[in-house]
């Protein structure tokens, strides 16, 4: 099982597409290594996978928000197959099936 976040959409993309380095959250966490990116209503899928290596509150990043933890994550890897399901708040777990993923390309 693997833990989870869903985000919006737009953000869950900007990870891989754009270069998305950091995750504003109001709440910090203790949890390192790989988790999985759920992009929420409508996607409703799990999407890809980032290595999440720390959780601070003064990020130089250009998406860090003042006020946020700031969730560090490198290491985007895009799923050959997004994994339909259901999001939740707070961190949720998965389990994902698919073995082969392929990193994006500006990771």
């Amino acid at each position: 099982m693997l833990p989870c976040i869903s985000l919006k959409p737009q953000w869950a993309k900007a990870i891989f597409e754009r270069g998305k380095d950091v995750e504003n959250r109001s709440w910090p966490t203790h949890i390192r290594g790989p988790i999985a990116i759920h992009a929420g209503k409508p996607v409703g899928r799990v999407i890809g996978t980032v290595e999440l290596v720390d959780c601070v509150r003064s990020s130089k990043s250009r998406w860090a928000e003042k006020g946020c933890f700031h969730w560090m994550l490198c290491n985007p890897v895009l799923l050959d197959r997004p994994v339909v399901c259901r999001g939740w708040p707070k961190i949720f777990y998965v389990r994902l099936r698919t073995p082969r993923a392929r990193p994006h390309p500006r990771a």
